[in-house]
């Protein structure tokens, strides 16, 4: 932050080009290293692009969500370094997130494909399968992830992936197994699991497994508000009024859901019980 400071108060007037094309590129990586990828943008554009720079204007670019852009320098970089460029992985990764951020899923899945035919990475092999099942394409997930060294990542895509083929059984199970075995995507499958419980009305599972969240010490509960409102949507569902209302004063107490919790809370009063 201090040099990104000193670059914006200097008087450049008084520099040589030279000595202003090292400021630029000192002020553009210390944006980038800080995160202010706008301002890395700015300074970054100003010079001669060599990889490195068409690197990290392509990555900045994502970061600040400009994909467009992303995207358009990607073009220029590929037909350069192609693959083997010192900073290709993180390009690659980077085109792709942008195109997937901009729904082109087609071209997403052209861009890691192309990538994990050069080299495999687990990364982009996520990322990969995660637009695949943007792209509805659930059976091609499932296979990919029966051939892949077994991860926490790609266990819990499976789940989703049979959630989306209306495999309800088999992602219970494997939702299930995520949650058991205290994976860092159990909070995520409590999630999908109580959601999926909704959906198909199995509502005493709903209940059960939000009751089983709030009792459980080994996770953090940064979900809390979600499960919350998956067990108050299935009280409702029981036409248990006041129990629905007791969830979403639970959730009242969360300050930053305090709002939509006191609308649940008086659009259950009005519309069913007319509870104070």
């Amino acid at each position: 932050e201090k040099i990104l400071k000193k670059a914006e108060t200097a008087d450049y007037s008084k520099i040589d080009k030279e000595d202003l094309k090292d400021i630029y590129k000192i002020a553009g990586e210390a944006g980038f290293l800080s995160g202010n990828y706008e301002k890395s943008l700015g300074y970054y554009k100003k010079i001669d692009k060599d990889e490195k720079i068409s690197a990290r204007i392509i990555i900045s670019s994502y970061k600040a969500k400009k994909y467009e852009d992303s995207v358009g320098e990607f073009e220029e970089y590929q037909n350069k370094y192609g693959f083997t460029g010192e900073y290709s992985r993180d390009v690659y990764i980077a085109a792709g997130n942008s195109l997937a951020e901009l729904e082109k899923y087609e071209q997403a899945k052209t861009v890691y494909s192309k990538y994990l035919d050069y080299k495999k990475d687990i990364i982009v092999e996520n990322n990969l399968l995660y637009v695949l099942l943007e792209m509805k394409q659930y059976k091609e997930v499932i296979v990919a992830i029966d051939n892949m060294e077994k991860s926490e990542e790609n266990t819990y895509i499976k789940a989703l992936a049979y959630i989306g083929s209306g495999n309800y059984e088999m992602a219970e199970t494997v939702l299930k197994e995520i949650i058991e075995s205290k994976s860092s995507f159990a909070e995520k499958s409590y999630e999908k699991l109580g959601e999926m419980y909704l959906k198909v009305e199995k509502y005493g599972d709903a209940l059960f497994l939000v009751d089983g969240y709030l009792k459980n010490e080994s996770i953090k509960r940064e979900n809390i508000f979600k499960m919350l409102d998956i067990q108050g949507r299935t009280f409702l569902k029981l036409n248990k009024y006041e129990s629905a209302i007791e969830s979403y004063s639970e959730m009242s107490k969360l300050d930053k859901y305090a709002d939509y919790s006191k609308f649940m809370m008086g659009e259950i009063s009005y519309n069913f019980k007319n509870y104070d």
